[in-house]
């Protein structure tokens, strides 16, 4: 799903999301329909990102830590943990960034979950260094 928005142009994205969130709403009873919720916040975090607009991730960013927490959601916590590290450090918010960024790798170490891990390293090692630049 994620894929599509790379396709579409961004109103289209906007449009779609917007309506996939109110949609998913209406299922909220079913188990299934929160993981979507937190993937769909996710995956336009992602998109967003992609496009220079990582200020514009946050009330996303914070929904899905909300629903993550709330449902107990371990992958997505620790993957909206570090697109809200992302945001903060596009807000020059530098060391609690990196605290957090710190404290996933660490639950990712613990999990063992090296792959992820390392596509964290990775990203994050661009995020910071593009900001260097």
């Amino acid at each position: 799903m994620a894929n599509i928005y790379y396709v579409l142009d961004e109103d289209a994205v906007v449009t779609i999301i917007a309506k996939m969130l109110k949609e998913i709403k209406k299922y909220a009873g079913y188990k299934n329909s929160v993981n979507l919720d937190t993937v769909i916040l996710l995956n336009y975090c992602l998109y967003l990102s992609k496009r220079g607009k990582i200020l514009e991730t946050e009330p996303y960013v914070l929904r899905a830590l909300e629903n993550a927490r709330k449902y107990k959601q371990s992958d997505y916590l620790i993957q909206a943990k570090m697109k809200y590290a992302e945001l903060l450090w596009a807000k020059n918010q530098k060391q609690e960034a990196n605290e957090i960024v710190e404290k996933m790798y660490a639950a990712l170490e613990a999990l063992e979950r090296w792959k992820l891990l390392q596509d964290f390293k990775k990203d994050w090692e661009k995020i910071t260094n593009e900001s260097r630049s």
